[in-house]
């Protein structure tokens, strides 16, 4: 194996490999076991590249799955109407307004506390798992949440087995 002219073949040895012709190289490549060797594995190279799907072992496929969340499917919250507490917000510095997903209703109310807003809600239907605004996890008691927040700018989210419900509290 003579390695000045080995690197001498190596940009035809991809040509080669990619199925152009070259005589020169594909007799270097005969001749020295190194280059024949890189012209095979630059071959296999391509064949994989070539393939529009990779046939990974079932139990890597089982694994890759396990750590993965599975997506939930999102329902956003419509709002319905603001009623006449929501008439009564610019009086009371109180916003009360009422959103359905599906077949959830969801009242909220909201109240500015100094620097914060407090978020006060029920919801009427199937009981969602869990909660989350922000960072910080909402708890439900008998239908029922309340949390602080120094922004209305998230949006309040409710965790369900195979879904999740969006809550945009701007609308307050």
């Amino acid at each position: 194996m003579n390695v000045k002219r080995c690197l001498d073949f190596q940009t035809e040895l991809v040509d080669v490999a990619e199925g152009k012709s070259n005589a020169s190289a594909e007799q270097h490549a005969i001749e020295c076991d190194a280059c024949g060797q890189r012209l095979a594995e630059l071959r296999q190279l391509i064949e994989v590249a070539a393939r529009n799907h990779f046939d990974a072992p079932a139990e890597m496929i089982r694994r890759a799955e396990g750590i993965f969340v599975p997506r939930k499917r999102t329902v956003f919250a419509a709002l319905t109407n603001f009623g006449l507490a929501g008439a009564r917000a610019v009086a009371s510095d109180l916003n009360h307004f009422k959103l359905v997903a599906e077949d959830v209703n969801i009242t909220i109310m909201i109240r500015r506390e100094k620097e914060k807003w407090r978020v006060m809600g029920r919801v009427e239907g199937p009981q969602p798992t869990s909660g989350q605004h922000s960072a910080q996890v909402i708890n439900f008691s008998d239908s029922q949440f309340e949390f602080l927040t120094e922004s209305l700018e998230e949006d309040l989210w409710l965790d369900y087995a195979d879904h999740q419900i969006c809550v945009p509290l701007m609308n307050a």
